[in-house]
């Protein structure tokens, strides 16, 4: 992992909220989320498509 930019994994807190909280992320919207998170709008969604690539039940 030392290797990789930092953009290339989502990190820990977001991780967890998706692990955590599947029911709110498809009744939230993103910006509110992403707002909870302290991470912008952009970054969460691309760290949400990370996921989805990785793990397809996204």
């Amino acid at each position: 992992m030392a290797n990789q930019p930092h953009h290339a994994v989502a990190p820990r807190p977001f991780l967890n909220f998706v692990e955590n909280h599947q029911e709110i992320l498809q009744r939230v919207p993103q910006k509110y989320l992403a707002s909870y998170l302290n991470i912008k709008p952009e970054t969460f969604s691309r760290f949400k498509h990370l996921l989805r690539v990785k793990r397809p039940a996204l």
